[in-house]
């Protein structure tokens, strides 16, 4: 059957319910419709005659232009589309049947979630029968490689005591031997002249060792221990180690402790201030379970009231100690006949979390947890899942453990390598005491050794010297004082952390450690985001400067200065003398004449500027400075003639863009497709200060505007978005101002759009009426230090909108389009440099706008 019947045989359905305006704007976008058939439509009055038209042209065009039909009712029209597709099928026509992709996407989505059940189920059919075998496995490589770690750190702490114990030899040594230099050194002066003897007596007073330093005490820092187990609060006297609640600091407080005090007002004894959220808080099930089995029990609790036989078994599941009579009893009864029950001795040596029960539901405590709701952040139970939890995001419990212990080991490997950096800065810190120290010696020896030559006047102001290199000393020794301190902490704090986690890890079943990982990553990430000290102590920084030499005798209340730069210290006394400062007089009054002129020239430049700026086109927004960012440039942009899009506009005798396709198309490569305008022949320079260019719309209406229609856009885009669609406004990397016809107010809009989405909408444009004449005066500013674009009413003499953050990591390109000739008329006049009217009054605006 021809498609032209499937439209006969229900043309009364089509007419009565067709609406023909969006059909036709699809086809025509499509390229289904000329322009001369879509005209031919739109020119009919009545919606029955439109739709009448519509039909009759359809009837006559190819089957591939009634399915792209059958595409827009199936989007807009679905009743008529499914009534021409019964057709179709009752004519043995299924080619003429559209079905969209999105019906066959759902069959097929259907079955594989069928598939993925059935997939499902085989998949947890052979977890559990390897869960055992792959539990044994992973805990024996677990033992193992705990006895390798331990057996790693024992090597690396003693491989570190045997380092610093053969350091302290070498320092001894070396003290030895700066002792016995300088009981030589002693007895040669003794035997010196008078003169020199008393030098030397004067001189004696000054330390040249570090027994000031050594009796001042170490930068080394103790930091605050916690204690790990039990309440850190002991605020209350009811204190209770059953009910312990995990910190975020790691550390475990009871309820009653917690109750007795504020919960946004906790001091933990770490010296963190803790802020409990009730919701959020979770059971330290790390801390409960040591304590249940730190102590060892030893009664049969299976018939407490009359059994007193000796504890020979334990049952897992019910969490007791039983002895042999009570054991043949548990076995025998129904309700525990299957728990698994092992001898006493095996108990005490199994780890923590293999003696723990299987957890219970906390909604349901005769079933056992085996999913995790990760939406809800709980295990849940067979009961769960089929209840409050049915719509949620359920994972078995096994999976959801293996992936948050993963995920927690990454973490703790990266805290113990976050542990080894602090620790090497901190022994970093270390040698720059040892080396400072030793700088300092050295400085001293050398000030001594030049104070020397200066005999006895020169006493005075070498203790001053060494006063100020003893300041310098301990205003370091502060400095690393705190960045030891610093670190200390951290590592406390790291230990801490690291500590909890591995018994985390080994003390907690998988519903335990699953509740617990949140709050352990977090403070895991919370120790990574510490930021550790920077090393700003240079000991090769500080050295005695030797200037005014010559002129010591003169100067001796000014000899000699200190450096603390990293750079090289040029040593040579470069102090001037009377007759060196009254050569350069003479020098500086020839290079002042130099000046003078130089400044004249400069002032003459800057007035001729000035004189010439309004006919360049640049203006200062604010007279009381020249730069940059005080400079408003009117930069001469041009129409590119070469890329315009003559299907749909084109550039008057006059230079005006008008909304009409051009009579000549001359040939040539490289215009625009798409957008229906123009762009700029160059793009924005990066000038650095705020550029300005201006639009004149002459519009005209034909008749009203429905369905966004636009009639003129104004903005900027990057090279790659300028031809991608009739408009630059719905762009990635876009801004722009557009005059349209809105939906939301029903009549034209001046909308501002950045990125691809509305931002602003200001209504009342201009009428929506036939035979509507106005004149629309924007401008626009973009700078691009400041990264912002605004967009100014120049009849109104305000701003419209203003755009912060737009980006110009690339090229922006001004661009300007026209739109839909078919219901009304618009040109646009480019208003650039001198040409521009910048009133005081404008200026002060944009100044206004860009602060």
């Amino acid at each position: 059957m021809h498609h032209a019947e499937i439209i006969r045989r229900n043309l009364p359905l089509l007419k009565r319910d067709l609406h023909p305006e969006e059909v036709l704007d699809n086809l025509w976008s499509t390229g289904a419709f000329s322009d001369l058939e879509y005209r031919s439509c739109k020119e009919e009055d009545k919606k029955r005659a439109q739709t009448e038209k519509l039909l009759e042209i359809l009837m006559k065009k190819e089957e591939n232009v009634y399915k792209q039909f059958c595409v827009v009712l199936h989007e807009n029209h679905r009743h008529l589309k499914e009534q021409l597709d019964k057709t179709a099928k009752h004519e043995d026509s299924p080619s003429l049947v559209f079905v969209s992709e999105t019906e066959v996407q759902e069959r097929v989505s259907v079955m594989e979630q069928r598939v993925a059940v059935l997939q499902k189920e085989l998949d947890d059919s052979r977890q559990e029968a390897q869960h055992t075998k792959a539990e044994w496995e992973r805990d024996f490589k677990e033992l193992n490689g705990q006895h390798g770690q331990q057996e790693t750190s024992l090597k690396k702490e003693n491989h570190i005591l045997s380092q610093h114990l053969e350091q302290e030899k070498n320092r001894t040594k070396a003290v030895q031997a700066m002792l016995e230099g300088m009981k030589g050194k002693n007895e040669r002066m003794t035997k010196d002249l008078k003169e020199i003897q008393q030098k030397f007596e004067a001189l004696t007073a000054i330390h040249t060792d570090r027994e000031t330093r050594e009796n001042s005490g170490s930068i080394t820092s103790q930091a605050t221990q916690v204690e790990e187990t039990g309440c850190v609060l002991k605020t209350s006297s009811d204190c209770d180690t059953r009910q312990l609640l995990l910190l975020p600091c790691l550390h475990a407080a009871c309820k009653p402790c917690i109750g007795h005090l504020d919960l946004k007002n906790i001091v933990c004894s770490c010296g963190r201030d803790i802020k409990l959220d009730e919701k959020k808080t979770v059971t330290d099930f790390v801390q409960s379970n040591e304590i249940t089995f730190a102590t060892d029990k030893r009664k049969c609790e299976y018939l407490t009231d009359q059994c007193k036989g000796g504890v020979v078994r334990h049952c897992k599941m019910c969490n007791i100690p039983m002895c042999a009579s009570c054991t043949s009893k548990h076995e025998v009864t129904r309700g525990t006949s299957q728990h698994s029950v092992i001898l006493a001795e095996q108990l005490s040596q199994m780890p923590i979390r293999e003696r723990l029960p299987p957890s219970t539901c906390s909604n349901h405590p005769a079933e056992l947890v085996k999913y995790f709701d990760k939406q809800c952040n709980t295990s849940v139970c067979d009961v769960c899942i089929r209840g409050n939890h049915a719509d949620h995001g359920i994972k078995a419990l096994d999976v959801a453990f293996k992936k948050a212990e993963e995920s927690l080991v990454n973490k703790v490997r990266q805290h113990k390598e976050y542990l080894e950096k602090i620790k090497a800065s901190s022994r970093q810190r270390q040698i720059r005491v040892t080396e400072l120290e030793e700088r300092a010696d050295h400085v001293k020896k050398e000030i001594v050794n030049v104070h020397s030559d200066l005999a006895l006047s020169l006493v005075q102001r070498l203790k001053h010297h060494t006063q100020k290199i003893e300041n310098q000393v301990e205003e370091n020794r502060r400095i690393l004082r705190k960045d030891m301190e610093c670190l200390e902490t951290s590592s406390s704090a790291v230990l801490t952390t690291l500590s909890y986690a591995e018994r985390a890890m080994a003390s907690t079943t998988h519903a335990q450690f699953m509740d617990l990982s949140s709050t352990i990553v977090n403070k895991i990430d919370e120790d990574l985001l510490r930021v550790l000290p920077e090393d700003s102590v240079k000991t090769q920084s500080m050295s005695f400067i030797r200037q005014g030499h010559r002129a010591l005798h003169e100067l001796v209340e000014m000899f000699g200065t200190f450096s603390t730069s990293d750079k090289g210290v040029d040593e040579l006394d470069t102090i001037p003398t009377i007759t060196d400062l009254q050569n350069e007089i003479v020098i500086f009054k020839d290079q002042e004449k130099d000046f003078k002129m130089e400044r004249k020239r400069l002032m003459e430049v800057t007035t001729l500027l000035k004189d010439n700026q309004e006919s360049l086109g640049i203006y200062f927004l604010d007279a009381r400075k020249i730069d940059r960012s005080s400079i408003l440039q009117c930069i001469h942009l041009k129409y590119d003639k070469d890329r315009v899009n003559l299907d749909k506009v084109h550039i008057n005798t006059e230079g005006d863009l008008v909304n009409r396709k051009s009579d000549t198309r001359p040939a040539g490569e490289g215009r625009l497709k798409m957008y229906c305008g123009t762009c700029s022949t160059a793009p924005l320079p990066r000038a650095g200060c705020p550029q300005y260019w201006e639009v004149v719309n002459r519009v005209s209406l034909d008749k009203p505007l429905t369905w966004n229609w636009l009639i003129l856009e104004v903005g900027v885009c990057q090279e790659e978005q300028r031809d991608v669609s009739h408009c630059i406004s719905e762009q990635p990397s876009t801004c722009c101002m557009r005059v349209s016809h809105c939906p939301t107010h029903g009549g034209i809009c001046r909308e501002t759009w950045k990125e691809g989405k509305r931002v602003l909408c200001l209504p009342d444009t201009l009428p929506n009426t036939a035979r509507t004449l106005r004149t629309l005066h924007y401008g626009v500013v973009y700078d691009d230090a400041r990264k912002k674009i605004v967009f100014i009413d120049v009849k109104e003499n305000k701003v419209m909108s203003r755009l912060d953050n737009v980006d110009s990591s690339q090229p922006l390109w001004p661009m300007f389009g026209v739109y839909n000739p078919s219901v009304l008329t618009v040109s646009m006049t480019l208003v650039v440099g001198s040409d521009i009217n910048m009133t005081e009054e404008k200026k002060a605006m944009i100044v206004k706008a860009l602060s």
